[in-house]
């Protein structure tokens, strides 16, 4: 029964990003912090996409696929950390660069040293990290996902048109829910394994957060 949800919610994950994603591309007025969102959207669409394909494989499939479902995470992670700033000081290609940096080491660290084998768990095939380096990676997440929180609580606080600060306000709200799930899920990983989609759950709750600040207005915003 496990496995059928773990497929299932996979496939539903998959179809709320990709849809999310099309949906804010579509929209008029778009600036690049649109189509920031979307690359995250479309990142996280194809994690839940390979994690289909990890349930459904054989151990060596799933153990392939996991290095790209982590990486397309980590890639996912590092747009949202750059759609946060564009909020800060617009797009900055040096602070891009930068945060490329330990982007790119995580993923040599996923494709190299960091899983160290497959099991078949609770909800199909499940990686198991090498000590210390599944350490790495939770921190790697969540020293971005405060980050984010940090650039939308500073930004808010120097606003002052109504209609940007209650944008602000969602994308903050979005971000919070993401860390709780990051706080969650990095050490049930590390200590009991995968019980529940934790992260996967909060990243859909928080893009349709994001989706919701990007693409409405309020009516009684309008006059504003």
């Amino acid at each position: 029964m496990h496995e059928e949800f773990g497929v299932i919610f996979s496939i539903v994950g998959a179809v709320i990003f990709y849809a999310i994603s099309v949906f804010v591309l579509s929209r008029k007025n778009k600036d690049i912090s649109h189509y920031l969102f979307s690359t995250m959207t479309i990142f996280s669409g194809s994690s839940e996409l390979l994690a289909f394909f990890e349930f459904t494989g054989t151990m060596e499939l799933a153990h392939f696929l996991l290095k790209f479902d982590l990486s397309f995470l980590a890639m996912a992670g590092y747009f949202y950390l750059l759609f946060a700033d564009y909020f800060r000081e617009g797009f900055n290609l040096k602070f891009a660069l930068v945060a490329l940096i330990p982007t790119t080491l995580i993923i040599v660290m996923v494709h190299t040293v960091m899983i160290e084998k497959m099991i078949w768990g609770p909800y199909g095939w499940a990686g198991v990290y090498r000590p210390l380096w599944d350490l790495v990676y939770g921190v790697y997440t969540i020293s971005y996902l405060i980050v984010v929180v940090f650039i939308f609580w500073w930004v808010r606080r120097q606003v002052t048109e109504p209609y940007i600060k209650w944008k602000l306000n969602l994308l903050l709200t979005g971000s919070i829910v993401l860390l709780i799930g990051s706080l969650i899920n990095v050490p049930m990983i590390i200590t009991i394994g995968r019980v529940f989609p934790i992260i996967e759950t909060s990243l859909m709750i928080s893009a349709v957060i994001f989706a919701v600040a990007l693409t409405w207005k309020p009516k009684e915003l309008y006059a504003q």
